[in-house]
């Protein structure tokens, strides 16, 4: 399952130690950061969004999404 969190740049090491840790106890598969991706108020590419919504889709399509509702729980 994925997941997008935006993580403020204030708490960036923190989040990041948090997620190596839960890496190293195979909780989390893989993560990777889309921080170079694009900058605030840059466009992004028509394909890398095509590709994003793609992928959202087929995990939506599969059952690997939750509503605000239940993580919010």
């Amino acid at each position: 399952m994925t997941y997008h969190i935006n993580v403020s740049e204030h708490n960036l090491k923190e989040f990041l130690q948090i997620i190596h840790s839960l890496h190293s106890l195979g909780v989390v598969e893989s993560y990777e950061s889309n921080r170079d991706l694009v900058s605030p108020g840059d466009p992004l590419a028509v394909d890398t969004l095509l590709n994003i919504l793609s992928k959202s889709k087929s995990e939506i399509a599969s059952g690997k999404s939750y509503s605000m509702e239940e993580v919010k729980l």
